[in-house]
């Protein structure tokens, strides 16, 4: 049988970067990138960010290449996975799950993370599962200052009688993570999840 070729796995890469030089003020862009990796990794956008701040690696001079203006990265998030081989296979990972699934994967997990402290910021949440994840020390730090400012707000919705409004506001855009989600493909995601987990280990 002839060996057949691995054609990769391109990731799209979207969010916002700085600007700026010695001629030019700081800005802030939009930018798209996407990048071929030999196989899924469910840490592609740690790779990510992290490749953004070494000048010698590829990522960096492609994103250079693309936007010769480009300082540092702002945000960043995985907006699309596409298998290049042609197989089926479900590539959903944190950056890509929505409310429900995440909630479901800190319960998988064990983490201790109140996702109502994220309530109506899913890139928080996010941001938050992967930190847990990959720094623990520094996510106490983060997640502690997190929960002071979700306490604060509270009290000041509370004290100001706007908690309807905001409670408003978030049952809207569950309603919307919800129909972006599917309960049939769940099962799947927790299984890539758990192989995934096991190879990092």
């Amino acid at each position: 049988m002839a060996n057949v070729k691995n054609k990769g796995v391109k990731y799209t890469f979207a969010g916002q970067y700085y600007t700026g030089n010695k001629e030019q003020s700081e800005q802030v862009k939009d930018y798209e990138l996407q990048v071929v990796f030999p196989q899924v990794f469910p840490n592609a956008l740690s790779i990510f960010k992290t490749s953004l701040i070494k000048q010698h690696d590829s990522i960096y001079q492609m994103m250079k290449k693309k936007y010769p203006n480009f300082k540092t990265v702002r945000t960043y998030a995985v907006t699309n996975i596409e298998d290049l081989n042609g197989t089926s296979v479900n590539t959903h990972n944190i950056a890509t799950m929505n409310t429900k699934q995440l909630i479901k994967y800190i319960e998988n997990n064990e983490l201790e993370i109140d996702a109502k402290v994220y309530e109506g910021n899913i890139t928080g949440l996010r941001n938050a599962i992967i930190l847990a994840k990959e720094e623990p020390e520094k996510f106490k730090e983060v997640y502690a200052a997190d929960v002071q400012q979700y306490e604060f707000n509270k009290q000041i919705n509370e004290l100001n009688d706007v908690q309807g409004e905001a409670d408003g506001q978030a049952e809207q855009t569950g309603e919307v993570e919800e129909e972006n989600g599917t309960d049939e493909n769940e099962k799947d995601i927790d299984d890539l999840l758990g192989e995934a987990d096991k190879v990092g280990e």
